[in-house]
């Protein structure tokens, strides 16, 4: 039986998923609630939350992408892949980067991590 996360995993290998980017950017004042950082509404705030991080400052050096996978595992599902996006744009907001909406970043998703090959195929890009 395969397990949410199994596509990401093979995905990742070789790619540096996983491993934490530099960040030369200074880091900012960050609010003292979730819900205060761009992108974060209640439902992701929860999503956080569920897995262990109570605030904006805990983001901090986190690997959106294992974010992803390890929310997929807690909740024994695959989540919808736009919900990465808001993590990718979460964390480098976090990280110093600019207020970005969630969206800017799924072209570089989809280029790290196409999805489900079931998602590939309906997509025309399975052989």
């Amino acid at each position: 039986m395969r397990e949410a996360g199994d596509d990401f995993r093979r995905h990742a290998r070789g790619k540096g998923i996983g491993m934490k980017a530099k960040v030369v950017t200074a880091p900012r004042a960050l609010p003292a609630r979730l819900e205060d950082l761009p992108n974060v509404g209640p439902a992701v705030a929860a999503d956080f939350r569920r897995l262990g991080i109570g605030t904006p400052d805990e983001i901090r050096g986190r690997d959106p992408y294992m974010l992803y996978h390890d929310l997929c595992r807690a909740t024994h599902s695959l989540h919808d892949p736009c919900l990465l996006d808001t993590f990718i744009a979460v964390v480098r907001y976090v990280e110093g980067g600019p207020a970005k909406p969630w969206w800017h970043y799924t072209a570089e998703r989809k280029r790290v991590y196409p999805g489900t090959p079931k998602a590939r195929e309906a997509m025309g890009s399975e052989p």
